[in-house]
């Protein structure tokens, strides 16, 4: 039988160890290990609307391959999306840990939760939180009157703030059916000021069932160019009732 070199084994014995490396699940190598050092983010103050991005590090400290399986989100007002969603054994990369404030006002607590292929840590959850300001809105977000009758004048007060650093103008105030009349003309807000309208809901008196509009207020602001105030009222009983007004509490000074 031929001796084979023993240049040959060394060689093999190199070929061997780099495919250990490359390939540690086959070489019966330890489990991935999951190392994230940041769990949750506080956002801080945020216009309602605006989306806001920070990244986390995070490594892989164990012996084969890290692998990110897959994302849980509470609400689609968060995102996590990994860099690398195969991380090498002592390898680091980002996590990319979004947020989105549309549609929400005050303080804001969600919960986000990252899969991953790593046996002591397969889930790991990540707390965001943040304040999302409204800086030009109406309020009351809405006029809604449980029980009218026909004939009746329904008479309320909202107020359109404006709590931005900045003048917003009033461009266009309308409504969308004459019976909802708006006691507003355009004009422009002071940085942190508040204006005082009053709202008129004339009921027909031939009216069966719910009448409804809204008011449209549209402004200067990008971010907040047009308000929308809905108004419905639920007709039931004889007409010829009495005009009912409610008005707002005095508005502290801003």
């Amino acid at each position: 039988m031929r001796q084979l070199p023993a240049g040959f084994f060394v060689v093999l014995l190199i070929a061997s160890a780099a495919w250990a490396q490359e390939n540690p699940t086959q070489a019966n190598a330890g489990p991935p290990r999951l190392v994230v050092d940041k769990l949750n983010h506080d956002f801080g103050r945020l216009r309602a609307g605006k989306r806001e991005t920070v990244r986390i590090p995070f490594r892989n400290a164990g012996e084969s391959d890290l692998l990110i399986t897959g994302v849980d989100a509470a609400c689609q007002c968060t995102t996590l999306l990994a860099e690398q969603t195969r991380l090498p054994p002592r390898r680091s990369s980002w996590l990319h840990l979004g947020f989105d404030s549309t549609g929400m006002r005050g303080p804001v607590l969600k919960r986000i939760t990252l899969f991953t292929n790593d046996p002591e840590r397969p889930a790991v959850q990540f707390d965001v939180q943040a304040e999302a300001m409204v800086e030009v809105e109406i309020a009351p977000a809405e006029i809604a009157v449980p029980i009218v009758k026909p004939g009746e004048i329904i008479e309320r007060e909202v107020e359109i703030f404006n709590m931005s650093a900045k003048p917003v103008r009033l461009t266009e105030i309308k409504s969308s059916r004459p019976e909802i009349v708006i006691d507003a003309k355009p004009q422009t807000l002071a940085p942190r000021s508040v204006v005082r309208v009053g709202v008129r809901l004339s009921i027909p008196r031939d009216a069966v069932g719910t009448v409804s509009g809204r008011i449209v207020v549209r402004t200067d602001a990008p971010d907040y160019a047009t308000l929308f105030l809905p108004v419905q009222a639920n007709v039931n009983g004889i007409a010829g009732a009495p005009t009912v007004t409610n008005r707002l509490p005095p508005t502290p000074t801003p």
